[in-house]
């Protein structure tokens, strides 16, 4: 029986291949093991590049008050290049600057509270701490740990009411294959485990 490696051919082709997707021990996988021929045949087309974002998109286009505040601190130069972006580490200790950047970050979680009450009627506050997960359903993205984790703290507060403990609001974002069975109980077990906290007064 044959054996269909679909990456060989589209690996080869490929001035660079950027490994986004992983860290670089696994990286060293790829050279050392997967692709160990093409990498001595071709040691440059191999790079380990971290993962960022489209800022135009999200920065420019899905976070307007940021984009003026960075417009009014550092000049509209970075809406062309984003290396202009670096000029605002000077403001790292302007504990002005930093009440300026604070107050946009609590207005978009504002905003976008106001969006989730008016799509969904959950109320969440805008002054607790966001904890998101926006990824597919699966197993290896770990939500199920993120599940855990907010059980083991709702257990925590049970047992220690006067415990010191800062606000937070999980928001999960995810679908799952119609065919994935424990992904669809990872769903089960965050809605049930949203509703207990809910309906529960004491936390």
């Amino acid at each position: 029986m044959a054996t269909t490696r679909s990456a060989w051919p589209t690996s080869a082709p490929t001035p660079a291949i950027p490994s986004t997707a992983f860290p670089s021990c696994t990286a060293e996988i790829i050279k050392d093991s997967v692709f160990h021929d093409y990498f001595l045949y071709k040691p440059n087309a191999f790079k380990n590049v971290t993962n960022g974002i489209a800022y135009r998109r999200w920065l420019l286009a899905a976070n307007p008050g940021l984009t003026k505040l960075l417009e009014d601190s550092i000049g509209p130069g970075f809406k062309q290049d984003a290396s202009e972006l670096k000029k605002f580490e000077k403001f790292a200790d302007d504990s002005a600057m930093l009440d300026k950047l604070a107050a946009v970050k609590r207005a978009n979680k504002v905003n976008f509270a106001n969006y989730l009450e008016k799509a969904t009627g959950q109320v969440i506050d805008p002054d607790s701490i966001f904890d998101c997960q926006v990824k597919r359903m699966h197993e290896y993205k770990r939500q199920h740990l993120n599940a855990m984790n907010i059980a083991a703290e709702y257990l925590y507060l049970k047992a220690n009411p006067n415990a010191d403990f800062v606000p937070k609001t999980y928001i999960f974002g995810a679908k799952a294959a119609p065919g994935y069975y424990m992904a669809k109980q990872m769903i089960r077990m965050i809605c049930k485990l949203g509703k207990l906290i809910d309906n529960d007064p004491a936390v």
